[in-house]
This record gives C-alpha cells, structure tokens and sequence, in this order.
C-alpha cells in the first residue's frame, strides 16, 4: 500500500512539473509574439514618421512667390514680365531633367549706361526658380549643372554666402565678348539659380552675384 501511494505521488509530481513546464513555455512563446509585433508596429511607425518628416521638410511656396520683389532690389534695374519654366524648357530637357519637374519661374532684370556712341556697362540678372517633386530630384538637377560647367572648363570658381548647397562660377570673354557669373543652389526640393551678364564694361561678376544669390537665398524657404 505505501508503495502504491509514492507510485501515485511520483505520477503526480511529475505530470505537476510537466503541466508548469508546458505553462512556462507558452508563457515564452506569447511574449517572443508580442515582441516581434512590437517591433513590426515600431519599425511601421518610424518609417511613416520619417515619411511625414520628409513631406513636412519639402518647399510647397509657388516658385512665382519665391521670385525678388520690385522692392526688394535695386532701384536702378527695370524689370521684365515674369516667364513660366516648363518641362519642355530648354534649361529642363537639355539636362533631362523631365521627370520629377514641378514647375519654375523665370524673372530678368536689367541696367546700363548710355554713352556719346553706344550703350556701356549693360548688366542683366536672371533669376530662375525650379520647383521638383522631391529632394533627389532638385540635387540631381543641380549637379548635373555643376558637372557641365566643370567639365567645359574656362571658368573661375567663386563662393557665396548660402546654407542652401551652391556651386558659383564666372567667365571672362573680355570687354566685347562679355562677362559672365552664374550661382546654382539647391534647397530642399527647389533650385534657384541666379545667373550675372555684364557686357560693353570692364566691371566683375563677382560681386553681383554675391548680392543677387543673397537677395534669392532669403526668399527660397
């Protein structure tokens, strides 16, 4: 009789461990799931906040609102009627820069001198706003830019004062032949470029552009 009931009393303690150990078990398994779903839901929620960082970073602005006021520059230029840039504008096609092209705008202005025999010291500066679908494709725009200047050569590389990412540049074809400064930057989804030509005159691009890049870089944002 004693026998039989440590029998039954080993029967019991083991099927007790096993029903702890099959509790314990499950217990790791339920919790190695609502981990993995964690990290699933974490991992979606990280990716939709960059993905709502990233919209909120883009410019939105009409690139028309991004063009210098008559106010806002000197008083001695004249100004020109406003220009749309589009996906078939030279400027766009040349670079094949179609896709992802949103919009742009185009704005010159200009000075000069009359003297006794001909017109000197002609001055004109164009300012062009390109508005793309995203970041990748405003770089991508204004690199190819960049690498067509360097890659011609004859140019002198110059540097302005800008938080957007700028390449700046002038030639010099002499007194007849023109003087030329151009500035490209980027920021965020938007180009601005500001480009300088001085002709009939022995003053410098440089500064203009300097100026004008300014004048531009407080307006892309």
């Amino acid at each position: 009789m004693v026998t039989e009931i440590k029998e039954k009393s080993k029967s019991s303690n083991l099927l007790l461990i096993l029903l702890i150990s099959f509790g314990v078990f499950c217990l790791i398994l339920l919790g190695i799931l609502l981990s993995g779903d964690s990290t699933s839901t974490n991992n979606q929620n990280f990716e939709s906040d960059a993905s709502v960082s990233d919209t909120l970073s883009q410019i939105t602005k009409s690139p028309e609102s991004m063009l210098p006021l008559v106010s806002e520059l000197p008083t001695e230029y004249s100004m020109e009627e406003k220009k749309d840039i589009t996906n078939e504008s030279s400027t766009i096609t040349s670079r094949n820069a179609e896709e992802g092209f949103d919009s742009g705008k185009r704005l010159s202005i200009s000075k000069y001198k009359v003297g006794t025999y001909t017109v000197t010291d002609y001055i004109e500066i164009t300012f062009g706003i390109y508005k793309f679908d995203n970041p990748n494709y405003a770089s991508d725009f204004q690199k190819k830019v960049s690498e067509s200047v360097k890659n011609s050569g004859g140019y002198e590389k110059i540097s302005v004062s800008s938080d957007a990412e700028c390449f700046a540049w002038t030639e010099d074809y002499g007194y007849g032949g023109g003087r030329f400064g151009d500035s490209i930057c980027v920021r965020s989804n938007v180009v601005f470029w500001t480009s300088v030509s001085i002709t009939n005159s022995f003053k410098q691009p440089d500064s203009y552009v300097k100026d004008m890049t300014k004048i531009l870089d407080r307006k892309v944002n």
